[in-house]
């Protein structure tokens, strides 16, 4: 028997004639809508992709947020000098590269001689012996204090980035 009269005497005999689901419309449609939807969202993504921020940038948004809370007791102001000083080590960290890590304040100052200018480590080293002082013998601290160091890291952070700048415009 001839395989298109066989099928045609299906035909007659069922009134349809079989086909597998696989072979079938709505399978091929879905494939393409979940195809599409894939390839949508991996487009998106890649579209609304966040910039990464530079260490310069994290570093100043960071004290920028500490400069804008209200402080109203010495714990604060206290605990604002930990998170200040975490804050300048990562800067460090991720902009030249050191482990700073398990050093303390002093000693990064000291590791960064002959990578910064010298009146920058001064200011830094100003700065670390005087939060050192704050943070571990309890020194006295007003808001207004806190608010100068903010300021003051903020332009050496600034001063620091336009410098490499310079640098990298050199070279």
């Amino acid at each position: 028997m001839n395989t298109v009269q066989g099928q045609l005497q299906l035909i007659d005999v069922y009134g349809v004639w079989y086909k597998p689901w696989w072979n079938s419309g709505w399978l091929y449609s879905l494939i393409v809508f979940i195809t599409t939807l894939f390839l949508g969202y991996f487009l998106y993504r890649y579209i609304k992709r966040e910039k990464k921020l530079t260490p310069e940038q994290e570093a100043l948004q960071g004290l920028y947020r500490l400069g804008n809370m209200n402080y109203v007791d010495e714990k604060m102001i206290h605990d604002a000098y930990f998170k200040i000083t975490m804050i300048i080590k990562t800067y460090f960290i991720l902009q030249y590269k050191m482990k700073f890590q398990d050093k303390s304040d002093l000693e990064i100052s000291a590791e960064l001689h002959g990578i910064i200018p010298e009146n920058m480590i001064s200011l830094l080293k100003e700065f670390f012996d005087r939060s050192f002082h704050i943070k571990f013998a309890y020194d006295v601290v007003s808001e207004s204090m806190l608010r100068q160091d903010i300021e003051m890291l903020h332009t050496l952070i600034i001063e620091l980035g336009k410098q490499q700048a310079d640098s990298l415009g050199k070279s």
